[in-house]
């Protein structure tokens, strides 16, 4: 049965390193050039490639596009390795002065039933 918890709370980022490299800023060896203007159609076809670029960063299959360093101690090691390999994982990032710290239950699809009414898909009722 799929379940939900909060792991860990307060983990320094210690570095972010970026996979995804960004377009590359253009030099000119020569004189300055004004910019070409480019067509509607054009802006419009480099939009939707944008965009496109965009969702493909938040496909299932996705490649990491930054890696997090973390500072963490062997024991919360040891928690997110378990989860990495028994689950999927996500990071919510915070402000570092948002300290504010709750103790959750963790969440099932029984307590999602029963408490807050979400239908269960007939597979798991039978």
């Amino acid at each position: 049965m799929p379940t939900t918890k909060k792991l860990l709370d307060n983990i320094k980022v210690i570095r972010v390193i970026h996979l995804v490299v960004g377009p590359k800023n253009q030099e000119s060896s020569g004189p300055v050039q004004a910019p070409q203007t480019e067509s509607s159609a054009d802006q419009a076809q480099s939009q939707q490639q944008q965009t496109q670029a965009n969702q493909g960063l938040y496909a299932k299959d996705a490649p990491p596009s930054a890696v997090l360093v973390l500072a963490v101690t062997d024991q919360q090691a040891e928690v997110i390795k378990f989860a990495r390999e028994n689950g999927i994982v996500s990071l919510t990032l915070r402000a570092k002065d948002d300290t504010d710290v709750e103790r959750t239950t963790g969440i099932t699809d029984k307590i999602m039933n029963e408490d807050y009414g979400v239908v269960l898909p007939e597979v798991l009722i039978k």
